[in-house]
């Protein structure tokens, strides 16, 4: 695997990271690239005019001709590494090695590393960014070894872990009802198998929302039934709204789907930063070593296989032992087991028996049901209160607000740029970099005339 978006964010910021330098400098490409010059004028009064002019600093063409291109330097500070034309890219990794000293010079960086790498206060905003984009990639190839563990890492998180169960639970109970549709619509010789029958519904669901509900108000089997069986399931786990309708319901349905979405970053922003200062001495001991960006597609790969994958192993270790004490593969159980046989209960009854006051199994089975719903809960805040703990949060700061700004790649930006300029504010830069004055640039001028 490439890794294609995880080295983009790399080369971005660094992108970044010298555009905003040439603006604090008050430089221009052509400058950068030493095709110009900026020459410093004094303030003077023409008499002939009896007007001031001001100080000023002026770009004059450099009499000393410069091999740097002003196209190239544009093309690295807005992060263009792709052909032009039918030509192949001239800088597909971003900063070809004969500009490496020009802009670390130019652009009045401590040294190369700082170039390619950053200053140590722009660090954390780039390692979050870049891991929650890597691990995202890792886990959309869903074939590494890494994959697994993040899997495995991931459903310890008891809100992805509790969404999960319950949206696999209702999914594999309406294909259940499919099943049972497909045979009766097989003894009326049509041919339609369950899954084709789930295709349907869930495409109408996301496609065509108002035909659904039409179909529901003409009696279409196949929408009363995952009507029916998605109602029941949502009004045991408490995530359907009171006055509950078609609309109401499968809208509730399509948010469970969202909101899993919303949990599963939020794990992916709970592995980072539960481990921050691990990763963060990761990926500085590893990609710090390289002098340039000529090897980073290469060397992601092997940072995956040979250093994360260890890191997880030996952090998780055995798979079965920490699914064990797991509290989210805990909730994941109960829901498996406790909730899924009230659902059991529930079908093979009728709605009266179901709501007999006087029926013993089934005010057992509400019992049940009352107490691993509020189990459930306690086992989020508990695993609240322990991430907390862990973190060393202050009590009145709310864990899951650091789990969803870690993969919050726009705010990381933001908060990078902010402390890279509070950075810039406190370095000793030139403005206008290595100007002359305007009788130095004259002479100058003169001597490359003579040349």
């Amino acid at each position: 695997m490439k890794y294609e978006k995880s080295s983009n964010i790399i080369y971005q910021y660094t992108a970044d990271r010298l555009k905003r330098r040439r603006e604090v400098l008050k430089l221009t490409n052509d400058v950068i690239a030493r095709k110009k010059i900026f020459v410093h004028y004094e303030a003077y009064t023409d008499y002939a005019t009896d007007e001031d002019e001001p100080e000023r600093f002026n770009t004059e063409i450099n009499p000393v001709k410069s091999k740097f291109d002003s196209s190239m330097i544009s093309r690295i500070l807005n992060n263009e590494r792709g052909k032009i034309g039918e030509r192949n890219s001239p800088n597909p990794y971003l900063i070809p090695p004969a500009y490496e000293k020009l802009l670390m010079e130019q652009l009045q960086f401590e040294d190369i590393k700082e170039l390619f790498w950053g200053a140590s206060i722009e660090v954390g905003s780039i390692v979050k960014s870049f891991y929650r984009t890597l691990f995202e990639e890792i886990l959309e190839d869903n074939q590494s070894e890494l994959c697994k563990l993040l899997n495995l890492y991931l459903a310890d998180y008891v809100p992805y872990s509790r969404d999960l169960a319950y949206y696999q639970m209702i999914v594999e109970k309406c294909i259940e009802q499919c099943s049972d549709l497909s045979k009766q619509f097989s003894l009326i010789e049509t041919k339609i198998s369950k899954n084709e029958l789930w295709d349907i519904f869930t495409n109408m669901l996301e496609n065509d929302f108002e035909y659904l509900l039409e179909s529901f108000e003409k009696g279409n089997p196949l929408v009363i039934a995952m009507y029916t069986t998605i109602d029941f399931i949502m009004e045991m786990i408490s995530k359907n709204t009171e006055n509950r309708n078609p609309r109401t319901l499968f809208i509730a349905f399509q948010l469970l789907k969202l909101n899993l979405n919303s949990f599963r970053r939020e794990s992916i922003g709970r592995i980072i930063f539960l481990n921050f200062n691990n990763l963060v001495q990761l990926y500085q001991d590893y990609f710090f070593q390289l002098s340039n960006f000529k090897s980073l597609n290469k060397k992601i790969p092997e940072f995956v296989s040979d250093i994360l994958t260890p890191f997880f192993k030996e952090l998780l270790g055995n798979p079965d032992e920490f699914k064990s004490v797991s509290l989210g593969y805990r909730v994941r159980t109960i829901i498996e087991t406790d909730i899924e046989s009230i659902y059991s209960y529930g079908s093979r009854v009728t709605q009266e028996q179901y709501d007999d006051v006087t029926n013993r199994n089934s005010n057992t089975y509400k019992r049940l049901l009352e107490t691993t719903i509020t189990y459930i809960s306690d086992l989020k805040y508990m695993q609240w209160l322990t991430d907390r703990e862990l973190a060393e949060i202050a009590v009145n700061k709310d864990v899951e607000w650091f789990y969803l700004q870690a993969t919050d790649i726009k705010r990381l930006h933001t908060e990078w740029l902010n402390c890279y300029n509070v950075y810039l504010e406190n370095s000793y830069l030139v403005e206008y970099g290595d100007y002359l004055e305007e009788d130095e640039y004259d002479e100058l001028v003169e001597e490359n005339d003579k040349n």
